[in-house]
């Protein structure tokens, strides 16, 4: 439908608030927290659907009509709906605006900011790490000291091999062990200097070069990770899962490796992406438990108490403490040869009742068969998966499929080892759309399908994968 209005364009390019925002009731528990998310209706959710009903009203009236002025006459009417939908648009995404101005406050009196970080004792963070995480980036080499002992990045005056001098506004010159420099003055903005240019400043995943990405970096601020060892009900990943995808990277993406980090910064960095992720989840607890889906009302001081702010602490912050105790323990692969193993994981790969592996990997284990659309791209597309008309332009990154793991190459963006191969089919890849086994596969069984996708990459590709109607024609067999 070729339509278009002012208020669309009043919007174009603009960063629209927080991407998985909204509000529901406030007499909702934390309980019916994780339950209501997937339903959220911010101003984006709502106008995605309603120019999806037009756009699907368009299309199965006109193929009713075959007088042109009938046809005509449609789409005056449909014109005429859209100026409406972009009216109330408008009207939602000012109200909400005002929304989230209030719940910035609050946001900043309870955590900070990004730059700055305040870490209650109730997030069960440690300050320290996240502080050598957090604010402008300088080194043990770019110091210089202010009256008040404050660092900021600056020229030494003098270095030699052992040594630097750095000017000190209150003593004068001050000389340093470059041995000592690093315990006296550690490193900060590690995040700012490693990870800022592509997940962006809050952990939106919207740095300067995520447009250019595929998959997109990834937005912390939902609380959704794609890799975890722990059991499905946690959804959360262990920080050994964090800092293990910061060391090895992830495979096939951009995501690069940090292996050459010492472990004090690693471990900084994964305490930090655990900060935005719980500071994201208030904002959406907060914003959740705000009315404004029906009658727009803007809510006050005296609606963000401190008793509501502390139930959404005390909902997320559990919902990341004692992940270790959820780690999912692998048992010892079943005592059989490999090749019995790897025709046994064959078998569950292609039952299309029990694991429908090949419906998104492809017959060829290929990665050609279901498209998928994850988590952080479902507000831009309709319920086939396509973007929807005028949609698109109001988020700041365009809507991005994913292509299912092509299983012939070897690269696994979760881990190669056997272990990580075990997870992803226990666990699952729930953002993205993979469904877990752990709670419908024995152990044995999974370790068949990891031993089955460990023989993809050495397996004849011309090699028929599976025959699935014998009587059928050869053409149609796969």
């Amino acid at each position: 439908m070729n339509v278009s209005s002012t208020s669309s364009s009043i919007f174009l390019g603009c960063f629209l608030l927080t991407l998985f925002g909204g509000m529901l009731g406030c007499e909702q528990t934390p309980a019916e927290f994780t339950a209501n998310t997937e339903g959220l209706v911010t101003p984006q959710y709502w106008f995605a659907e309603q120019m999806e009903s037009l756009q699907e009203r368009r299309e199965e009236e006109l193929a009713q009509l075959e007088d042109p002025a009938q046809q005509q006459a449609l789409e005056t009417q449909l014109q005429e709906r859209k100026k409406e939908i972009d009216e109330e648009y408008r009207e939602r995404f000012l109200r909400e605006k005002e929304v989230s101005t209030e719940l910035a406050n609050v946001l900043k009196g309870y955590f900070g900011t990004p730059n700055k970080p305040y870490v209650s004792k109730e997030l069960g963070l440690d300050y320290k790490q996240i502080a050598l995480a957090s604010g402008p980036t300088n080194s043990a080499n770019d110091l210089v000291l202010t009256k008040s002992g404050q660092v900021y990045a600056g020229m030494p005056l003098q270095e030699t091999e052992s040594t630097l001098v750095l000017e000190d506004l209150n003593a004068g010159p001050l000389t340093l062990e470059k041995s000592k420099i690093a315990d006296r003055f550690p490193q900060r903005g590690l995040y700012r200097q490693h990870c800022m240019h592509c997940h962006g400043m809050t952990g939106d995943g919207n740095g300067p070069t995520a447009s250019f990405l595929h998959p997109y970096p990834r937005d912390f601020r939902p609380g959704k990770f794609k890799f975890i060892s722990t059991h499905r009900a946690s959804e959360k990943p262990t920080k050994d899962d964090l800092i293990r995808i910061l060391k090895n990277g992830i495979h096939g993406t951009a995501m690069p490796a940090f292996l050459l980090l010492p472990d004090d910064q690693l471990g900084a960095l994964a305490e930090y992406v655990i900060y935005l992720s719980m500071r994201g989840e208030i904002e959406l607890y907060l914003r959740q438990l705000s009315e404004i889906e029906e009658d727009f009302a803007v809510p006050g001081e005296e609606d963000f108490t401190k008793e509501l702010v502390d139930s959404g602490i005390d909902y997320v912050s559990g919902n990341w403490q004692d992940l270790d105790s959820k780690r999912v323990q692998p048992p010892a692969p079943p005592e059989m040869p490999l090749e019995e193993s790897i025709a046994l994981g064959r078998e569950l790969f292609y039952d299309e009742k029990r694991t429908k592996c090949a419906g998104c990997h492809g017959d060829y284990a290929l990665g050609d068969g279901q498209i998928q659309v994850d988590y952080w791209n479902k507000l831009k597309a309709n319920t086939q998966g396509e973007p929807v008309e005028d949609v698109d332009k109001l988020f700041a990154l365009p809507l991005q499929k994913i292509n299912p793991r092509n299983l012939r190459i070897g690269t696994y963006r979760g881990g190669r080892r056997p272990i990580d191969l075990y997870w992803r089919m226990y666990c699952g890849v729930i953002p993205s759309g993979m469904p877990e086994f752990g709670s419908s596969l024995s152990s044995d069984d999974i370790w068949h399908l990891v031993h089955y996708v460990q023989s993809l990459p050495y397996d004849s590709i011309s090699k028929a994968a599976v025959d699935h109607n014998p009587q059928a024609p050869a053409r149609e067999r796969f």
